[in-house]
C-alpha cells in the first residue's frame, strides 16, 4: 500500500504540476517535512519532471534536506541549487517562497546569493539576496542596495531600506528618508509590508530604524494595528518615545477591543510605564479590558502579577492566548515556560471545533522543546500523561514538528501502551508512532500498518510517512524507493 501511495504521487509529478493534484501534494509535502536525508533520491528524481515548478520543488527540497544532513552549501561539491532553473518559472508566487525557504534554511552559499543578486530577473529576489548577504556581512557591493531605494516596487524599497539601516551613517540617512517617504502616503495596502519590516528590525536588532517606528506609532492616520506593532517595537528597544506614545494611545482609546490590545502591550512592557497612565484601562466598561489594565497597573507598580496573568490565560480569551504565545518568545525563561504550559492546557477540544486552540497548543509544545531545555522536556512528558486527550494530542503534534533530539525518550513505554489500547486517541497515537519510528524504535511496527491502510491516519500525507518509516524499520526503504522511482 505504501508503495502504491508513493508511486502514485511520483507518477503525477512526472507530467502534472504538483498544485493540480491534492493527494500528491499532501504526500510530497509530508515527505519533504520529514527532513529525512534518505528521501533525497525521491526529490532529486522530481527534477526530471516535465513541469518546471515540480523541478524547482524537487531542487529546493533536495537542497534543504542536504543542508539538514550537514552538507555545506559553501562546499565545492554542493550542486543542489541551480539558479537558472530557479528563475525559469514565471510564477512569482512560487519562486518567491522558494527563494525565502532556501535563505531561511541556510541552504544558499555566498556565491549562490551573489549570483541571485546579480542575475535574478525580479528585483524582489535580488533584495532578498542582498539582505541576507548584508546580514552575513558578506555584501561586497552595497551600491546595489542603495540603487534599490529607487525601485518601482514598494516591497523592494522597504526591504533594501531596512537592510541599509545596519550600514554607515550615510546609508542610514538614505534608508530613513526612503522609509519616511513611503510611510507618509498612508497607503493601507502597504501596512502588512511595514509590519513585516518592523518585525525584521526586532529579529535582527536594527536600532537605527527606531525614528521610523516612532513616526508610524505617533501618526494617527496610520493603520491602528500597524501603530501597535510600531509602539511595541519602540518599547522592546526601550526607546523613550515608546511609553509616551503608548500613554497617549491609552488616553484616547475608547473601543474596548483596542483597549484590550493596548493593555496587553502594557503588561509586557510594564516596567517602562507609569501606573497612573493605565487609569483609562482600569476604569474601562469592558470587564476584560479592566482586568488586563489592573494587572498591568500592578506590574507597573513593581508587583508580581504572574499568578494573575496565568489565571487570565485560563479564561480562554483567544485574543489573550494569541498574545501570550507571541509574548512567551520574549519573556524571561521561568515565565516563558509557564505561559506556554498554560497555553497547552487550553487545547480543550480537537474535533474541528476549536482548531485554533489546538494549533496554538501544538506550537507552544514545539517551542518548549526548542527553547526550554531539560525543564521543558520534563514538562512535555507530564503533558503526555494528561487525562485531557486534546492536551496529549497537541503535545505530541508539537513534538512531531520540533527538531528536538531524542524525541522518543519523551514517550515512556507506559504512555505508548496506553495510547495503542484506547480507540479515542487514534490521532495522538499516529503522532506518537511516527515519532518513535523515525528514531528507529521497533515498537511502532504494531501501529504503522493500520496507518498505511487508512484505518487510523488523518490523510494521505500521514499514510505515506507511516509507510516510509515502516519500510525503514524493516530495512526495506531502499527497495521501496527503487520500486517507486522505477521508469
Amino acid at each position: 500500500m505504501a508503495q502504491r501511495l508513493l508511486r502514485r504521487a511520483y507518477s503525477v509529478t512526472r507530467d502534472t504540476p504538483l498544485g493540480q493534484n491534492a493527494e500528491a501534494g499532501q504526500i510530497i509535502a509530508a515527505l519533504r517535512s520529514s527532513g529525512d536525508k534518505d528521501l533525497l533520491p525521491f526529490f532529486q528524481k522530481m527534477r526530471q519532471s516535465k513541469a518546471v515548478d515540480n523541478q524547482i520543488f524537487g531542487m529546493v527540497a533536495s537542497a534543504i534536506l542536504a543542508k539538514q544532513a550537514g552538507v555545506d552549501p559553501e562546499g565545492k561539491d554542493f550542486k543542489y541549487v541551480d539558479t537558472t532553473l530557479l528563475f525559469s518559472s514565471k510564477d512569482p508566487t512560487f519562486v518567491g517562497p522558494a527563494v525565502a525557504s532556501l535563505i531561511d534554511a541556510g541552504a544558499l552559499g555566498t556565491a549562490q546569493l551573489q549570483e541571485i543578486l546579480a542575475k535574478a530577473p525580479d528585483a524582489a529576489y535580488r533584495a532578498m539576496a542582498a539582505g541576507e548577504l548584508n546580514r552575513l556581512k558578506k555584501l561586497d557591493d552595497r551600491a546595489a542596495l542603495l540603487g534599490m531605494l529607487k525601485d518601482d516596487k514598494e516591497l523592494v524599497r522597504y526591504y533594501a531600506a531596512v537592510s541599509l539601516l545596519s550600514g554607515s551613517d550615510a546609508e542610514q540617512k538614505a534608508a530613513l528618508a526612503c522609509l519616511k517617504e513611503l510611510t507618509a502616503g498612508h497607503d493601507l495596502r502597504q501596512a502588512p509590508i511595514q509590519a513585516l519590516m518592523l518585525v525584521r528590525m526586532e529579529k535582527e536588532t536594527i536600532t537605527a530604524g527606531l525614528p521610523w517606528a516612532a513616526q508610524i506609532a505617533a501618526d494617527e492616520q496610520c493603520d491602528e494595528g500597524l501603530r501597535y506593532t510600531a509602539v511595541s517595537t519602540l518599547l522592546m528597544f526601550k526607546a523613550p518615545e515608546g511609553a509616551q506614545i503608548l500613554g497617549d494611545m491609552i488616553q484616547k482609546q475608547k473601543d474596548s477591543i483596542q483597549q484590550v490590545k493596548l493593555g496587553l502591550i502594557s503588561i509586557e512592557h510594564a516596567s517602562q510605564i507609569k501606573p497612573a497612565v493605565l487609569g483609562p484601562l482600569v476604569n474601562s466598561k469592558s470587564v476584560l479590558a479592566k482586568t488586563i489594565g489592573t494587572l498591568a497597573q500592578k506590574s507597573a507598580s513593581g508587583g508580581d502579577s504572574s499568578a494573575e496573568l496565568l489565571a487570565l490565560l485560563k479564561e480562554g480569551h483567544p485574543i489573550v492566548l494569541d498574545w501570550a504565545l507571541a509574548y512567551a518568545d520574549r519573556a524571561e525563561p521561568g515565565r516563558r515556560l509557564d505561559l506556554r504550559a498554560t497555553i497547552i492546557n487550553q487545547a480543550t477540544i480537537v474535533d474541528n471545533i476549536r482548531d485554533r486552540d489546538f494549533e496554538r497548543a501544538a506550537v507552544a509544545a514545539q517551542k518548549i522543546l526548542t527553547d526550554d531545555g531539560e525543564a521543558g522536556r520534563k514538562r512535555v512528558t507530564e503533558f503526555l500523561r494528561s487525562e485531557n486527550r486534546a492536551v496529549m494530542e497537541a503535545t505530541l503534534a508539537g513534538i512531531f514538528r520540533s527538531e528536538a533530539k531524542n524525541q522518543s525518550e519523551l514517550i515512556p513505554a507506559g504512555v505508548w501502551e496506553g495510547l495503542t489500547k484506547t480507540t479515542s486517541l487514534e490521532n495522538a497515537t499516529n503522532y506518537a508512532a511516527l515519532i518513535l519510528a523515525r528514531e528507529g524504535r521497533q515498537e511502532a511496527l504494531v501501529w504503522l500498518p493500520g496507518m498505511v491502510m487508512g484505518g487510523t491516519a488523518q490523510g494521505p500525507g500521514f499514510r505515506s510517512l507511516a509507510g516510509w518509516y515502516y519500510a525503514k524499520l524493516k530495512g526495506q526503504s531502499g527497495k521501496l524507493l527503487d520500486a517507486v522511482l522505477a521508469d
